[in-house]
């Protein structure tokens, strides 16, 4: 796991260096911790900083292939190829719930912004929405005709959205999980998805390395291009929305301008990069 400076393209640090594969990773709301899923199936919680790891959640029977921090920090979420979702207690490491209801894979996991819903996406081509508290499942979303690989709540926590190998992005009501709209024409599977920070613009990261850009308000699609040679695995804006960074399968991490969609005259990040 290799951390970079933004405006440098350079390393800063490498953390967990000869640990487990890593399947994916989340910051705690500061910035001060990392969430790592793990192939061992533990999740490993780093300090960003210092690199160093300060503890280990076990619990999970199969690899892990998801984690997600509560706002708060305080709890952890995860899911993965046992086809469970664990809610974990932070300050003792100790799992509060296991949420059992997909039948398939878990590839993605979010919490709502006010902490109060957990979304899950499932090979099972399902949407399940969880009370973060009590455990309980309050909805099930269906519509998606093969695997949900993302999910993605809106900052106001009032819309969420799905991306598929089916192709399509899903947008649904956060509080119901009735289905709003359908968003298609992105002719690859849709791998992670990003809101910007003004909530107006919405990327979608694919299965052959296209981002394609689609605008929040008429869900019209606004801008294309190709960023990797390989699937796209993580997608995000910058906190002022200038820059949009991709991570791929091709081993590079690459930054975007958002605005004209050309890329940083430094990036290119690779494993290989000093």
């Amino acid at each position: 796991m290799i951390l970079w400076d933004a405006a440098t393209s350079a390393p800063v640090a490498r953390l967990s260096d000869r640990g487990p594969s890593l399947a994916g990773l989340d910051y705690s709301s500061d910035g001060a911790l990392i969430a790592a899923a793990c192939a061992d199936a533990t999740i490993r919680i780093l300090d960003s900083a210092a690199g160093r790891e300060l503890g280990t959640l076990s619990g999970h029977d199969r690899w892990v292939a998801c984690v997600a921090f509560d706002p708060a920090s305080a709890r952890i979420a995860s899911g993965g190829q046992d086809r469970t979702v664990r809610i974990w207690d932070l300050a003792t490491g100790q799992a509060t719930a296991v949420l059992r209801g997909h039948t398939e894979r878990i590839n993605a996991v979010r919490f709502s912004p006010d902490g109060r819903l957990i979304a899950s996406a499932s090979r099972d081509g399902s949407v399940r929405l969880w009370d973060a508290d009590s455990g309980e499942q309050v909805a099930l979303l269906s519509g998606h005709t093969s695997d949900v690989f993302t999910v993605l709540f809106s900052a106001d926590g009032s819309r969420l959205y799905s991306g598929s190998r089916d192709q399509t992005i899903r947008v649904w009501d956060a509080a119901s999980g009735a289905p709003i709209a359908v968003i298609e024409g992105h002719g690859q599977p849709v791998t992670c998805l990003a809101l910007n920070p003004s909530q107006t613009r919405l990327a979608a990261g694919s299965w052959y390395g296209q981002v394609v850009l689609i605008d929040v308000a008429t869900l019209d699609q606004i801008a294309s291009f190709s960023a990797h040679d390989a699937a796209i695995r993580g997608i995000s804006f910058s906190a002022d929305g200038r820059w949009l960074a991709t991570g791929s399968f091709d081993g590079t991490v690459r930054l975007f301008d958002s605005a004209t969609r050309e890329e940083a005259e430094s990036a290119g990040l690779t494993a290989d990069s000093r």
